[in-house]
């Protein structure tokens, strides 16, 4: 990540006991061998995540990582996707 950034925090002073202690998972929506669960980081300043995973070989297996942030419900048409 830009700036040595945590992947999934999105923070760069990350202290994985503290972000561990409040992390909230929230209940997933499975569609087929894909599930989308969504994840709530921090006690004071939170931060919203949707995770994306895949199960392969019988295992789970994170395929993707989304900030909540400046969600706005549809895609965004960007030339640069």
């Amino acid at each position: 990540m830009p700036g040595g950034a945590d992947y999934f925090t999105r923070v760069q002073d990350l202290d994985p006991q503290a972000w561990l202690k409040t992390m909230t998972l929230h209940p997933a929506i499975a569609l087929g061998g894909t599930a989308v669960i969504p994840v709530t980081f921090g006690s004071t300043e939170k931060q919203n995540l949707v995770v994306f995973v895949a199960k392969e070989n019988g295992n789970w297996r994170i395929t993707k990582v989304e900030d909540t942030t400046g969600y706005q419900g549809f895609h965004q048409y960007d030339p640069m996707d």
